[in-house]
């Protein structure tokens, strides 16, 4: 018997092939495993520091001044325009003299999230772990309109040539795979091999803006349960979360704030909403 295939018409408006009535935000992907549960932040920290506390010693913390240009500030008035540094952040695993593989996250994600591969290639590879402007541990840039695919693009280009300008192997992820594709169609010459994850040459605009409304906001995690449960259920595109990945991302995407009473993102939620604006169109490389 020939299996029967259910067929989803293309919402043409949206340029998408997925309705979205089908889509559950609040879905998460079942885990084999016990969790661990923490039922305050001391437990919380005393678990996260435990899971962080494997790769200690492994890698260097790392800074480079990426300079902005003056063609990717479309906000500024053109006659304050002038080229500013922004430090940013980035892990460095492995033998310096080793083969570079630089791997960057999606929109809002930090380096540290590849901590486990980079553990794993850091016998063989030099693997440099990049934090995206305005996030993580790197500076923030001086306009909402200073955040956009052409600026990460650019960003790319100028760690590689603060490594030496050599070509490198480049892991981009989400929307570190759309800058990453961006970069090879400007400069070629720099990307030895491309491997890309969780994107494609086609984004619909359907699912860009969906996965914008969730992340352009400001989040306060007043405890432990609220922060795994929301991580866990943005991660459920890379499948079931084992327990140790889910601290170390709750962990190293957060920080503390007495002000707020939580933990909240260690990013610039002006990043987010312009990422929002850019949102509102499919985006086809």
């Amino acid at each position: 018997m020939k299996p029967q295939l259910s067929v989803i018409q293309r919402d043409a408006l949206a340029g998408d092939t997925v309705p979205g009535e089908l889509f559950d935000p609040d879905w998460e992907p079942p885990v084999r495993s016990r969790r661990r549960e923490a039922s305050d932040w001391d437990q919380y920290m005393t678990i996260a520091s435990q899971v962080v506390g494997r790769f200690h010693g492994q890698f260097r913390l790392e800074r480079f001044d990426y300079q902005h240009p003056t063609q990717l500030q479309p906000a500024t008035p053109r006659r304050l325009r002038k080229p500013y540094k922004v430090s940013v952040a980035y892990a460095d695993w492995g033998p310096p003299d080793a083969p570079v593989v630089l791997c960057c996250g999606g929109v809002a994600n930090v380096a540290m999230r590849f901590n486990y591969l980079a553990s794993d290639l850091s016998d063989q590879f030099r693997v440099i772990c990049m934090d995206w402007l305005g996030r993580g541990r790197s500076g923030w840039l001086a306009d909402e309109g200073d955040y956009s695919l052409a600026t990460y693009a650019e960003q790319l280009r100028q760690m590689i040539q603060h490594l030496g300008g050599r070509p490198v192997t480049l892991l981009g992820s989400s929307m570190g795979g759309s800058a990453a594709i961006e970069l090879i169609a400007r400069r070629p010459g720099l990307v030895e091999r491309l491997i890309l994850n969780d994107v494609g040459p086609h984004i619909p605009a359907r699912r860009r803006r969906r996965r914008a409304e969730a992340i352009a906001r400001h989040y306060v995690f007043h405890s432990p349960r609220e922060l795994l449960r929301k991580v866990g259920a943005s991660q459920k595109n890379d499948g079931p979360l084992a327990d140790d990945i889910r601290f170390n991302l709750t962990f190293r995407q957060t920080r503390w704030s007495d002000d707020e009473g939580g933990r909240v993102y260690r990013h610039d939620v002006r990043a987010l909403q312009a990422y929002r604006r850019d949102a509102q169109r499919s985006l086809l490389q």
